[in-house]
């Protein structure tokens, strides 16, 4: 039996010493689209069960070490495969809530079943995880997607004040289904709570985004604060960072991990005392 491939690598060289690092291991998928089971063409490969096996294994050994661990999904966990139609994607949703996720962001196939369904389910399933989607917006009487979707989270890591900003894609192929509400521009959404973000005092700034690798790296480009974008929606295998330079000539890590639950997404950041 085959298990999950692991992405892994450092964000930074650990030049401080333990009692100075700030450790944090981010675990992340990006378009598992309901593969419960296993991937196209392949049962030894993928499935949630062995998805929630590495989770559970990751997190534990992180622990023993005393790092902290965030597990985060960039989008498209619903429709995509036929175990989707269980419950009309109510299964879906309880499903992820069971992986363990702390924050995921909005994919076109989260929103594909049209404003009103997914008001519903929102209701219904309640997540219990971090909803993320900074350009998306629904009229003000649906009260699950108002209350649930947020457009960005932030948290204290040993002191240092961390965000994660979500942004989905607004191709007009998928963006029709938001009636009585709609998807603002990424990029342009992206760039406004970039500087929001770090106005609020946050030291570390990550995009969860589920609009392209192409797009992630001109948001990483026209950034200013943004120090990690973690992608989805164009099923890259990206088994090492790609590196983007932003507007103040830092390089900004870029990650995406394919698929369909193929891979699970690992990496160790250590921030430095200044974020």
């Amino acid at each position: 039996m085959k298990a999950i491939y692991i992405v892994f690598f450092n964000l930074f060289l650990l030049f401080f010493t333990v009692a100075e690092a700030k450790l944090v291991q981010i675990l992340h998928t990006n378009d598992i689209h309901s593969y419960f089971d296993h991937v196209e063409h392949d049962e030894d490969q993928g499935g949630y069960a062995r998805l929630k096996s590495m989770i559970d294994f990751y997190k534990a050994e992180a622990l023993k070490k005393g790092i902290k661990t965030i597990v985060v999904d960039a989008g498209d966990f619903m429709e995509g495969n036929f175990f989707y139609m269980a419950k009309n994607g109510r299964r879906s949703f309880e499903m992820h809530n069971k992986l363990g996720y702390d924050i995921s962001v909005i994919g076109n196939h989260d929103y594909l079943m049209g404003t009103d369904e997914m008001d519903s389910i929102l209701k219904d399933v309640n997540p219990d995880f971090k909803y993320l989607g900074a350009n998306f917006y629904a009229d003000a009487r649906y009260k699950g997607i108002n209350k649930f979707v947020k457009p960005y989270h932030e948290m204290t890591i040993e002191g240092v004040k961390l965000a994660f900003l979500g942004l989905t894609t607004d191709e007009i192929v998928f963006r029709w289904r938001v009636y009585n509400g709609g998807i603002r521009k990424p990029i342009k959404e992206g760039i406004r709570f970039d500087k929001i973000l770090k106005e609020r005092g946050n030291q570390v700034i990550i995009g969860l985004t589920h609009i392209s690798f192409q797009k992630d790296k001109e948001l990483a480009s026209k950034s200013k604060n943004l120090d990690l974008i973690i992608g989805g929606h164009s099923h890259d295998f990206l088994y090492k960072p790609h590196f983007e330079k932003n507007k103040n000539k830092k390089n900004i890590p870029i990650v995406q991990a394919g698929a369909h639950a193929a891979v699970l997404g690992r990496m160790i950041i250590d921030i430095e005392p200044s974020g």
